[in-house]
């Protein structure tokens, strides 16, 4: 693949927290696109893999891993923030 062509988002934000102290990488990430008035989100750290979202409700249904259910609170923080910062 040579090139890859992307439809245009209207507004984006990636939004983390991390302690910079200790780790190089965020405790959890955040990462919203608004397109065609349609926001889609993307996690980073509260699961094995990058998990997409299509609303906030989709938190209520999660299993944390055992010991890290602090990570859901601060996605639910940051996933109000992003879809704040890109309304």
């Amino acid at each position: 693949m040579l090139e890859l062509e992307l439809p245009a988002v209207e507004a984006s934000v990636y939004l983390k927290a991390m302690e910079r102290q200790r780790w190089a990488f965020p405790l959890v990430g955040v990462a919203a696109a608004r397109r065609g008035g349609q926001v889609t989100l993307a996690l980073s750290g509260v699961a094995p893999i990058p998990w997409l979202l299509r609303s906030e409700d989709e938190l209520d249904g999660a299993t944390p891993l055992p010991g890290t259910a602090y990570k859901l609170e601060i996605a639910r923080a940051l996933v109000r923030r992003a879809l704040a910062a890109v309304a």
